[in-house]
């Protein structure tokens, strides 16, 4: 059984694996770690690892995945001030279970990692150079699952596929573009409030909009409670709103306009990294529900224009082909899904797997 933990402030989410992934349940970071082992986690004694995802890495942790040792663990620290309230639980999480556990493996998984070598060009915002030499720049984000998506591929399609867009469909939707499995590319930027709208992050806005608002007399802490929970997807409804509300409720009339933003402002993204790459083999998308999100690719897929896909005919239930083009299409259009806790999983028996054999 593996043990993997994710921030979810003011808590933990934590899910074993030894199950069906699912979200994984929520629990409060507290003193009193023997007793949820008894009442949650089980028999320590079928443990075979922990696993911690880290938000921000900022340039200190560069491996999207690795075994965490003395020294990364001074590391882990060292980066706690790129996300506070997220990183700290982890770093909190990370000390205390290697001192209850230390001849079980730990790994972190960095979501920043995969982005730590972005190209200049993509990763500098115009800003003075002492601010940039303070870290302020773009880190990307969610590259477990746009690494993973590359793999993926490869797989399906055959090693020829050389430049890839990966779109993450969610409540934090966001999009990478790689050439040979390197990004060079992201609309995630100095934290996920950049880019893409969320379910209740503004995305993309003048900045001088937070002058504004503090001339209005918002407080700093409202303005940032605003903009990173209060908008995106949920201010534009004028109602909680989530990512699967807006696959899953299509007669809603209120929602209409706000599935046109979003399809707006992604295919506005897909079309710069395509530009930005020079050419595209494949469109991937990826999403906690395909099944739901396929009408909604394939209208967004209607705006490609010169890229022209050619799809396969719509398939009623049974086993979806996640392949949604014809073999001949000009570009692959591919639809899968995705689990964070499987993914980790299969990455730390992978790395666990090598470490043995390497001794």
């Amino acid at each position: 059984m593996l043990i993997m933990f994710e921030p979810d402030p003011p808590a933990l989410r934590c899910c074993r694996t030894n199950e069906h992934p699912g979200s994984g349940e929520v629990f409060k970071f507290v003193p009193r770690w023997d007793k949820h082992d008894e009442d949650n986690i089980g028999n320590m004694q079928d443990v075979e690892g922990f696993g911690y995802v880290l938000y921000q890495g900022g340039e200190r942790i560069t491996r999207p995945a690795g075994f965490l040792s003395p020294r990364s663990q001074h590391l882990l620290e060292e980066v706690v001030s790129l996300r506070p309230a997220r990183n700290d639980l982890i770093a909190k999480a990370v000390r205390y279970w290697m001192e209850r556990c230390p001849k079980v493996p730990h790994m972190l998984f960095c979501e920043t990692a995969f982005f730590v070598d972005l190209p200049r060009t993509a990763s500098t915002y115009a800003v003075p150079y002492e601010l940039r030499g303070k870290g302020i720049k773009r880190y990307g984000g969610y590259g477990l699952c746009h690494e993973w998506v590359w793999e993926q591929a490869q797989l399906l399609l055959g090693d020829f596929v050389r430049s890839v867009v990966s779109v993450y469909l969610g409540d934090h939707t966001n999009v990478a573009a790689m050439a040979d499995g390197k990004p060079v590319e992201t609309t995630i930027g100095f934290t996920p409030v950049e880019g893409i709208l969320s379910a209740g992050g503004c995305g993309d806005i003048d900045a001088t909009i937070v002058f504004e608002l503090r001339a209005a007399g918002m407080s700093l802490e409202g303005i940032n409670h605003v903009l990173s929970s209060e908008s995106g997807l949920t201010g534009l409804a004028g109602r909680p709103c989530s990512f699967r509300d807006l696959m899953t409720q299509q007669e809603d009339p209120a929602l209409a306009p706000v599935r046109e933003i979003l399809r707006h402002s992604i295919t506005s993204y897909i079309g710069a990294f395509v530009a930005v790459l020079g050419r595209v083999d494949a469109v991937v998308f990826v999403s906690e529900h395909p099944h739901e999100s396929q009408g909604f690719i394939r209208s967004l897929c209607q705006k490609f224009g010169p890229l022209g896909p050619k799809f396969k005919l719509e398939e009623a239930g049974g086993e979806q082909d996640p392949i949604l083009t014809e073999a001949d299409s000009p570009v692959s259009v591919v639809c899968l899904g995705y689990n964070k806790w499987t993914t980790m999983a299969a990455k730390f028996k992978d790395l666990l797997a090598k470490r043995g054999k390497n001794g």
